[in-house]
Protein backbone atom coordinates (compact mmCIF):
# COMPACT_ATOMS: atom_id res chain seq x y z
CA UNK A 1 0.00 0.00 0.00
CA UNK A 2 1.25 3.75 -1.30
CA UNK A 3 0.11 7.04 -0.06
CA UNK A 4 0.21 9.04 -2.71
CA UNK A 5 -0.37 12.95 -1.55
CA UNK A 6 0.81 16.30 -2.98
CA UNK A 7 2.11 18.58 -0.83
CA UNK A 8 1.39 22.12 0.36
CA UNK A 9 3.75 24.89 1.05
CA UNK A 10 1.76 26.95 3.15
CA UNK A 11 -1.31 25.78 6.22
CA UNK A 12 -3.07 23.05 5.90
CA UNK A 13 -2.91 19.48 7.74
CA UNK A 14 -1.18 18.11 4.76
CA UNK A 15 2.17 17.45 6.66
CA UNK A 16 0.85 16.15 9.82
CA UNK A 17 -1.40 14.13 8.06
CA UNK A 18 1.22 12.40 6.23
CA UNK A 19 3.33 11.89 9.28
CA UNK A 20 0.61 10.09 11.11
CA UNK A 21 0.00 7.82 7.69
CA UNK A 22 3.95 7.36 8.08
CA UNK A 23 4.02 6.22 12.02
CA UNK A 24 0.53 3.93 11.03
CA UNK A 25 1.64 2.28 8.26
CA UNK A 26 3.63 -0.38 10.55
CA UNK A 27 1.13 -1.50 11.79
CA UNK A 28 -0.53 -2.59 8.79
CA UNK A 29 2.77 -4.24 7.04
CA UNK A 30 4.46 -7.68 7.18
CA UNK A 31 7.19 -9.22 5.76
CA UNK A 32 9.15 -12.60 5.02
CA UNK A 33 12.98 -12.70 4.73
CA UNK A 34 16.39 -10.77 6.47
CA UNK A 35 18.27 -7.82 5.07
CA UNK A 36 21.99 -7.62 4.58
CA UNK A 37 23.81 -5.01 5.10
CA UNK A 38 27.64 -3.59 5.00
CA UNK A 39 28.62 -1.38 7.37
CA UNK A 40 26.93 0.43 10.45
CA UNK A 41 23.63 -1.57 11.26
CA UNK A 42 21.15 -1.26 13.79
CA UNK A 43 18.43 -3.88 13.81
CA UNK A 44 14.86 -3.06 14.76
CA UNK A 45 12.02 -5.73 15.27
CA UNK A 46 10.12 -7.13 12.38
CA UNK A 47 7.04 -9.74 11.87
CA UNK A 48 7.23 -12.65 9.30
CA UNK A 49 4.49 -13.73 7.27
CA UNK A 50 5.28 -17.30 5.39
CA UNK A 51 2.29 -16.79 3.33
CA UNK A 52 3.63 -13.37 1.78
CA UNK A 53 3.73 -13.12 -2.07
CA UNK A 54 6.53 -10.92 -2.68
CA UNK A 55 9.66 -12.38 -1.79
CA UNK A 56 11.29 -9.81 -0.12
CA UNK A 57 13.15 -9.53 3.34
CA UNK A 58 12.89 -7.25 6.41
CA UNK A 59 14.70 -5.94 8.95
CA UNK A 60 16.03 -2.40 9.71
CA UNK A 61 19.35 -0.92 9.08
CA UNK A 62 21.26 2.43 9.74
CA UNK A 63 24.21 3.70 7.26
CA UNK A 64 26.22 6.65 7.47
CA UNK A 65 27.17 8.55 4.36
CA UNK A 66 29.72 11.22 3.91
CA UNK A 67 29.75 13.36 1.22
CA UNK A 68 31.43 16.73 0.04
CA UNK A 69 29.78 19.71 -0.66
CA UNK A 70 29.41 20.25 -3.96
CA UNK A 71 30.15 16.40 -4.54
CA UNK A 72 27.64 13.85 -5.27
CA UNK A 73 26.03 11.56 -2.53
CA UNK A 74 25.46 8.06 -3.19
CA UNK A 75 22.61 5.89 -1.17
CA UNK A 76 22.35 2.50 -2.01
CA UNK A 77 19.77 -0.40 -0.89
CA UNK A 78 19.77 -3.50 -2.69
CA UNK A 79 16.09 -5.21 -2.91
CA UNK A 80 16.61 -9.08 -3.47
CA UNK A 81 13.50 -10.88 -4.75
CA UNK A 82 11.64 -7.82 -5.71
CA UNK A 83 8.08 -8.78 -7.39
CA UNK A 84 7.20 -6.89 -10.41
CA UNK A 85 4.37 -5.22 -8.09
CA UNK A 86 6.61 -4.16 -5.32
CA UNK A 87 7.77 -0.88 -5.23
CA UNK A 88 10.86 0.90 -4.02
CA UNK A 89 10.55 4.17 -2.09
CA UNK A 90 13.11 6.59 -1.17
CA UNK A 91 11.80 9.60 1.68
CA UNK A 92 13.82 12.66 3.23
CA UNK A 93 13.02 12.12 6.65
CA UNK A 94 13.11 15.54 8.22
CA UNK A 95 9.80 17.26 6.10
CA UNK A 96 8.62 13.30 5.35
CA UNK A 97 9.03 14.43 1.50
CA UNK A 98 8.67 11.00 -0.95
CA UNK A 99 11.60 11.65 -3.06
CA UNK A 100 10.92 8.85 -5.41
CA UNK A 101 8.64 5.73 -5.46
CA UNK A 102 10.06 3.02 -8.32
CA UNK A 103 12.19 4.96 -11.15
CA UNK A 104 9.87 7.50 -10.73
CA UNK A 105 10.74 11.02 -9.03
CA UNK A 106 8.59 13.21 -7.10
CA UNK A 107 10.41 16.46 -6.73
CA UNK A 108 11.07 19.55 -8.24
CA UNK A 109 15.11 19.79 -7.54
CA UNK A 110 16.59 17.95 -10.58
CA UNK A 111 19.85 16.92 -8.10
CA UNK A 112 17.88 13.88 -7.32
CA UNK A 113 17.52 10.82 -9.10
CA UNK A 114 16.80 7.25 -8.76
CA UNK A 115 19.82 4.53 -10.28
CA UNK A 116 18.42 1.54 -10.98
CA UNK A 117 19.63 -1.02 -13.95
CA UNK A 118 16.99 -3.52 -15.23
CA UNK A 119 17.59 -6.66 -13.26
CA UNK A 120 19.90 -5.23 -10.46
CA UNK A 121 19.02 -5.10 -7.04
CA UNK A 122 20.36 -1.91 -6.35
CA UNK A 123 18.21 1.20 -6.23
CA UNK A 124 20.51 4.14 -5.48
CA UNK A 125 19.42 7.10 -4.74
CA UNK A 126 21.87 10.20 -6.05
CA UNK A 127 22.22 13.46 -5.10
CA UNK A 128 24.04 16.00 -7.11
CA UNK A 129 25.62 19.24 -6.14
CA UNK A 130 25.38 18.00 -2.49
CA UNK A 131 24.40 21.41 -0.41
CA UNK A 132 24.42 21.90 3.31
CA UNK A 133 20.07 21.53 3.20
CA UNK A 134 20.77 18.04 2.01
CA UNK A 135 22.28 17.15 5.35
CA UNK A 136 19.82 14.37 7.15
CA UNK A 137 17.85 11.25 7.15
CA UNK A 138 16.30 9.56 4.09
CA UNK A 139 15.05 6.30 4.45
CA UNK A 140 14.18 3.52 1.39
CA UNK A 141 11.15 1.77 1.57
CA UNK A 142 9.57 -1.37 0.24
CA UNK A 143 6.22 -2.53 0.01
CA UNK A 144 3.88 -4.54 -1.82
CA UNK A 145 0.86 -3.26 -3.41
CA UNK A 146 -1.59 -6.35 -2.06
CA UNK A 147 -2.98 -4.47 1.40
CA UNK A 148 -3.24 -7.77 3.96
CA UNK A 149 0.64 -8.28 2.74
CA UNK A 150 2.10 -5.00 2.97
CA UNK A 151 5.83 -4.99 3.48
CA UNK A 152 7.46 -2.12 5.24
CA UNK A 153 11.19 -2.16 5.32
CA UNK A 154 13.36 0.39 6.10
CA UNK A 155 16.87 1.31 5.65
CA UNK A 156 17.97 4.51 6.80
CA UNK A 157 20.82 6.29 5.70
CA UNK A 158 22.18 9.54 7.19
CA UNK A 159 23.86 11.96 5.14
CA UNK A 160 26.28 13.89 6.68
CA UNK A 161 28.09 16.73 4.58
CA UNK A 162 32.12 17.09 4.52
CA UNK A 163 33.31 21.05 4.36
CA UNK A 164 36.42 20.42 3.23
CA UNK A 165 38.11 22.23 0.45
CA UNK A 166 37.09 21.15 -3.31
CA UNK A 167 40.46 20.11 -4.19
CA UNK A 168 40.33 17.22 -1.64
CA UNK A 169 38.52 14.34 -2.60
CA UNK A 170 36.67 11.92 -0.38
CA UNK A 171 37.14 7.92 -0.95
CA UNK A 172 33.98 6.43 -2.04
CA UNK A 173 31.65 4.86 0.29
CA UNK A 174 29.74 1.72 -0.92
CA UNK A 175 27.24 1.23 1.35
CA UNK A 176 25.04 -1.69 0.18
CA UNK A 177 21.61 -2.89 1.22
CA UNK A 178 20.03 -6.05 0.36
CA UNK A 179 16.90 -7.68 0.69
Amino acid sequence: MFVYMKWQVAGGMGIPFAAAVFCMLPLFTSSNGDIRHHGTSRARGWRGNANAPADVTANNSVSNVTAQLGGTAYLHCLVGHLSERGQVSWIRKRDWHILSSGKFTYTNDERFQVLHGEGSEDWTLQIKFVQKRDNGTYECQVGTPNFKNDLQADSVSQLTLNSASHDKKLPPHNLLFAF
